[in-house]
């Protein structure tokens, strides 16, 4: 080796290799014992620097020994497509082996999933063949259910079936025994009329008025019955009512339709068939010879009536007029004053209790005129002051005024009452209409104290409708009972009782 050496370094050149090393770093040079030193301690490796210093002092240098990774390192340096090649197919058996552990790994993942999917569909096959069984014994228990209650059906079926038949057959035994009570009690009250005749004639002589009663009570029952009495029981009526000493009043010719004793119980008046108005003074010594007749009516007398103070006669017919009688006058037949305005016949009349109004109704099968009229007797010309009630469609077959004059009430044929308010300036456009009856309503009248408008009917119903009452007024007390129809109803002064 030659050294060359200048002012700033100092190299060693290797004359075989030709590698240079500086030792401008390394002033001192270590002492060969200490050379030996390194040497000896392989674990702290020798640098070049070393390496170059132990050969300068003369000691053998021995080179170190490659690696197998240098060695391998070196070969794919002197083979490198060989190397490439190797490379490769390690690198393509890497991925080889990677995807097929991935792949076994997944298979592995995969057949772990469906076992365990395995599993849990066995779980819920078992849950489900669980779940079916149970549904089927609880379908065949609600089927079973279902037969025991399709047989109890049944069953109760049959049996309300056969208590059906059974109330039918009771029913046609009621029936048939209210068909053999009624006849019984028919021919019970026919064989009374017989006995009570029998009894009026054999105690005629020795006891007149009792044959008056048992003879009137023997008419009551046929006429009940709808039978016509017979002559010989009017015979017997009319002689013992000879015997008692009542007076006879003569006069009327035919059937008479209204009679009426005016308030101070002086004025007897009776009108029917003959057009007539026969009146007699009860105060006279003989009311039979103090009659008077006030003509003027041109169809049959259907309703007298007196005012509160006995001073009108109020007279009503079919020829569709009302007249008014003054019985002050000398003459009553001179004064009397025509109220006309009906088309058809007036049947049924009312006064109210101050003497103020007269009401007028009737109708008839065909006519057009179904209204009633108001007229206020206390005017100068009642004629010119009528009011007219519009609204039955069928004939009106009763009236009234209520005590305090307010209201005015109809009924009739067309099972309807009528209110109407005497105090508005309209009365027809503010009528109230009260329905409920299912016949023909023949009779009506107001409690005197102005609460109870009370109707009576073909329909063998009384029924109370409460004036005072501001909502309900349609919903009427029925009362029932009678088992025919109804012709009169009255209310005692006290407004406490009602007959009818």
């Amino acid at each position: 080796m030659q050294v060359q050496r200048d002012s700033r370094s100092e190299e060693a050149i290797c004359a075989a290799c030709g590698m240079t090393v500086s030792l401008a770093d390394h002033p001192t040079l270590k002492t060969h014992k200490e050379r030996g030193a390194d040497s000896s301690d392989p674990a702290q490796g020798i640098s070049p620097q070393g390496k170059l210093e132990r050969w300068l002092a003369g000691d053998p240098i021995t080179p170190r020994r490659q690696t197998e990774t240098e060695h391998f390192v070196a070969w794919c340096r002197r083979r490198p497509v060989v190397a490439g090649s190797l490379a490769l197919a390690i690198v393509g058996i890497v991925v080889v082996a990677v995807l097929g552990v991935s792949g076994f790994l997944y298979k592995s993942v995969r057949l772990a999933d469906v076992q365990d999917e395995a599993r849990q569909s066995k779980v819920l096959r078992r849950r489900a063949e669980q779940l079916a069984a149970d549904q089927a014994r609880e379908a065949e228990q609600k089927a079973s259910e279902a037969k025991t209650a399709e047989q109890a059906r049944l069953d109760a079926e049959e049996r309300f079936q056969q208590a059906q038949r059974d109330r039918e057959e009771a029913e046609r035994r009621r029936r048939l025994a209210e068909k053999e009570r009624l006849r019984m009690e028919k021919e019970g009250r026919l064989a009374l009329a017989r006995q009570l005749l029998e009894d009026s004639q054999q105690c005629l002589a020795e006891n007149p008025l009792y044959s008056v009663f048992q003879a009137g009570e023997s008419v009551r029952v046929l006429l009940t019955e709808g039978r016509k009495p017979e002559a010989g029981i009017e015979q017997v009526l009319r002689d013992a009512l000879s015997l008692v000493g009542g007076q006879m009043l003569r006069g009327p010719q035919g059937n008479i339709q209204t009679v009426a004793i005016s308030p101070d119980g002086r004025w007897l008046v009776s009108g029917g068939q003959d057009k007539i108005a026969w009146l007699w003074d009860m105060h006279a010594a003989q009311p039979g010879e103090s009659r008077r007749e006030l003509q003027g009516h041109e169809g049959w007398i259907s309703c007298a009536l007196f005012s509160p103070d006995s001073r009108w006669l109020i007279t009503t017919g079919y020829d569709g007029t009302a007249r008014r009688w003054d019985l002050k006058s000398a003459d009553p037949a001179a004064s009397s004053v025509v109220l006309s305005g009906h088309d058809g016949r007036i049947t049924c009349a009312a006064i109210s209790p101050d003497g103020q109004w007269l009401i007028t109704a009737g109708g008839s099968y065909g006519s057009r005129d179904n209204a009633a009229r108001v007229w206020n007797l206390t005017a100068a010309d009642p004629a010119a002051s009528s009011i007219v009630l519009r609204g039955h469609r069928m004939p009106i077959l009763c009236v009234g005024i209520s005590p305090d004059g307010r209201w005015a009430a109809t009924a009739g044929q067309d099972k309807t009452v009528r209110l109407y308010d005497l105090h508005a300036a309209h009365p027809a456009a503010q009528q109230v209409v009260l329905r409920g009856h299912e016949g023909w309503i023949s009779t009506l009248v107001i409690s005197p104290d102005n609460r109870w408008l009370v109707t009576g009917s073909c329909d063998s119903t009384v029924r109370l409708w409460d004036l005072t009452a501001a909502e309900g007024l349609n919903e009427p007390i029925v009362l029932e009972g009678h088992k025919g129809w109804i012709n009169t109803v009255v209310v005692s002064p006290d407004s406490r009782w009602l007959a009818s």
